[in-house]
C-alpha cells in the first residue's frame, strides 16, 4: 500500500508543478540508480533539485535503512556535506494530514527533517535557493553516493533512464551504467564515517 500511495504522491506533485511551469525536465530513477540518489531529479532555470517522494514521514526511516550503511548517521553526513555544497539540494515529499484529515503534500530536508521555508512546489519555483547548478550538483550525487550501501559501484542495471520536458517528451537518454559512471567519474576526498554510536534521526510526530 505505502509504495502505490508513494506514486500518488509522486504523480500529484509532477502534475502541479507541470500545470504551474515549475520544471522543465524532470527525470525519474529506478534499480541502482535510485538506490544511489533519489526517486526523481528536475530541473528548472539552471538548478538541479533531488527529491524522494514518501506517502508519510514513517517512510524516511525506511528509506535511511534502505539507502545507507547501518554504521553512519544520516544528519551527520548531511552535516558535513552542507561544508561542501550550500544548499544539500535533496528533499522529501510527502502526505501530510492537515486538521480537516484532508492529505497535503509537505516538503523537508532530507538529512535534517527539518521543515523547507516554501511549500513542496517552492523548491522547484525558488531553485536558486533549493538547487545546485550542473557542475556543482553532479559533484554532490558523487560525494553522497560515497556513503549509500553499495558505494563504488560503477555499474548499472540494464534499465534506461529518460529526461522528460513539461510537455511530456523524451529529451535525452542512458543507461544505468552511463549514470552511475557520470556519478563517479570524478571523486571528492570523503569524510572519515561518523561515529557508529550516534542515531540516524527519527521521523517527526
Amino acid at each position: 500500500m505505502s509504495k502505490s500511495w508513494e506514486k500518488t504522491v509522486e504523480y500529484k506533485f509532477i502534475i502541479d508543478a507541470n500545470s504551474a511551469g515549475l520544471f522543465e525536465n524532470v527525470t525519474p530513477l529506478d534499480g541502482n540508480a535510485e538506490q544511489a540518489m533519489a526517486d526523481a531529479i528536475f530541473l528548472n532555470s539552471a538548478y538541479f533539485v533531488l527529491i524522494e517522494f514518501k506517502y508519510c514521514n514513517k517512510g524516511f526511516t525506511r528509506d535511511y535503512e534502505e539507502k545507507w550503511a547501518s554504521e553512519l548517521n544520516v544528519k551527520e553526513i548531511g552535516e558535513f556535506l552542507s561544508t561542501i555544497h550550500k544548499p544539500t539540494p535533496y528533499y522529501f515529499v510527502f502526505f501530510h494530514l492537515e486538521q480537516n484529515h484532508q492529505p497535503k503534500l509537505h516538503t523537508v530536508k532530507y538529512f535534517s527533517q527539518e521543515d523547507t521555508e516554501d511549500e513542496p512546489l517552492g523548491i522547484l519555483k525558488h531553485s536558486d535557493k533549493y538547487g545546485l547548478k550542473k557542475d556543482d550538483f553532479i559533484d554532490f550525487m558523487t560525494n553522497m553516493a560515497l556513503y549509500r550501501k553499495g558505494s563504488g559501484v560503477s555499474s548499472g542495471g540494464g534499465g534506461m533512464i529518460y529526461g522528460i520536458s513539461n510537455e511530456g517528451k523524451i529529451t535525452g537518454s542512458f543507461s544505468e551504467t552511463e549514470f552511475m559512471e557520470i556519478i563517479n567519474r570524478k571523486l571528492m576526498p570523503p569524510a572519515p564515517p561518523p561515529p557508529a554510536s550516534s542515531p540516524s534521526p527519527s521521523p517527526s510526530p
